[in-house]
């Protein structure tokens, strides 16, 4: 059951907000990804669950940790709070998409 007294709120940001507000571990040259194989999954469940977000195949990244139409997971140094659920996307990567289909109907 649901506690009434817990307000859950949606929140979108740009990816660049999400570097800053919540930074991602790095691999050294950006945000690490992380799979779900292996030592990388070891990593990913000792971490804090609200320091694990989950890439999806539409290129948004979500708050927590998902399985269905996962393509990795990043781990952050700030936690998402746990009344908060937070939507990643990258307007550049869909305006270069919105370009290309213009590109595609000329």
């Amino acid at each position: 059951m649901r506690d009434m007294g817990t307000m859950n709120v949606e929140l979108t940001i740009e990816y660049f907000d999400w570097l800053q507000r919540f930074r991602p571990v790095s691999d050294g040259t950006g945000p690490r990804m992380f799979d779900w194989f292996d030592a990388d999954r070891e990593e990913i469940r000792s971490a804090d669950p609200a320091c694990v977000w989950t890439e999806l195949d539409n290129t948004d990244i979500v708050s927590g940790w998902h399985f269905v139409n996962r393509v990795n997971y990043y781990i952050t140094e700030v936690p998402c709070p746990p009344a908060l659920f937070v939507t990643v996307i990258d307007e550049d990567y869909f305006d270069e998409r919105a370009d290309e289909r213009e590109e595609d109907e000329s």
